[in-house]
């Protein structure tokens, strides 16, 4: 399952909304106070060290960060979908991916 890094108004609402639309689970992480030492702040640097919001993590641990970069392979993600045969997100990201040639 995909998980999303955010704040609530910090810009994570995009990727989560594209998520949702594209009918693919995800868990939410609310880490707010990443802006200022502390906890939250080591939590994310953990999974990213630029320690940006959103941070998405995928099934097979890897990590996205931009939102325009999200949207892109989420839209990919939605329509592979439409096709899929039962495979994982992941696998279909991959392929709509390689077809796609980025």
């Amino acid at each position: 399952m995909i998980t999303v890094y955010g704040v609530p108004g910090w810009g994570s609402t995009i990727s989560e909304l594209m998520l949702t639309l594209a009918d693919i689970p995800y868990h939410f992480v609310n880490v707010e106070g990443f802006d200022q030492p502390g906890l939250q702040r080591d939590r994310l640097k953990q999974i990213n060290p630029l320690c940006q919001v959103p941070t998405l993590t995928l099934e097979d641990g890897s990590m996205m960060t931009e939102s325009v970069a999200s949207r892109s392979r989420k839209s990919r993600l939605s329509t592979c979908r439409l096709s899929g045969s039962g495979s994982t997100v992941l696998s279909r990201a991959k392929i709509c991916s390689f077809s796609s040639g980025s």
